[in-house]
């Protein structure tokens, strides 16, 4: 597949000296302006190597592919709108996020606009029309992104959602702390904080949302 762009940045790794104990995740997400949230169906994950332990755990997967499934997206090889990847760092780092509203805020006041125009004459634009209507919306957005850097403790695993047409990350969750009661069972570490990273996302297929 191409190269993908992510929306989010730049990742810092560095040592502390020592690990800092904790009894809850840290959770954090961000999501991009340009993500088409009611428009995604389908889904299947990146390529990658699989002799690599940290991007590739044949038990989380299988989590994963439960967790969308059951938020209505299906699994599918065949150009999937959206593909799933995640990243497992064991060291602790410095991770760029983004300060925004929620999600579910975000989306609730899209559909809002939208629904405003209803009665509109639908305008019908070309692929080349398109990208240069989504790259002036790109540059409009960009100043909206308010940076701010987290400290991500004690091993810490990351979910990204990638847009397969755009071939950028559309929205991204992180947990850290994963490894703060210790590494003897990973596999049921990485479900806990996979399942408190998807609690971020309460976007069901087609664009409902989850209300709490």
């Amino acid at each position: 597949m191409k190269s993908i762009l992510l929306f989010a940045g730049t990742i810092i790794l560095f040592s502390l000296g020592s690990c800092v104990s904790q009894k809850d995740f840290i959770i954090e997400s961000d999501y991009s302006y340009l993500g088409r949230f009611n428009k995604y169906k389908t889904f299947d994950f990146v390529n990658i190597d699989k002799r690599d332990s940290s991007s590739h755990n044949p038990d989380l997967e299988k989590w994963i592919i439960n967790r969308m499934e059951s938020q209505g997206y299906s699994y599918s090889n065949r150009k999937p709108d959206i593909y799933v990847n995640y990243k497992i760092y064991f060291s602790d780092l410095k991770y760029r996020g983004y300060n925004q509203e929620d999600l579910n805020a975000y989306l609730n006041k899209e559909v809002s606009l939208a629904s405003n125009d209803e009665f509109e004459d639908e305008v019908y634009l070309s692929d080349s029309e398109l990208t240069e209507l989504e790259n002036a919306e790109a540059a409009s957005r960009r100043k909206e992104y308010d940076s701010r850097y987290y400290t991500m403790d004690s091993g810490t695993l990351l979910i990204i959602l990638v847009d397969r047409r755009k071939h950028s990350a559309v929205w991204q969750g992180y947990a850290s702390g994963v490894f703060a009661l210790g590494a003897d069972n990973l596999d049921r570490q990485l479900r806990r904080a996979a399942g408190v990273i998807f609690d971020k996302y309460k976007v069901v297929a087609d664009g409902y949302l989850i209300n709490d």
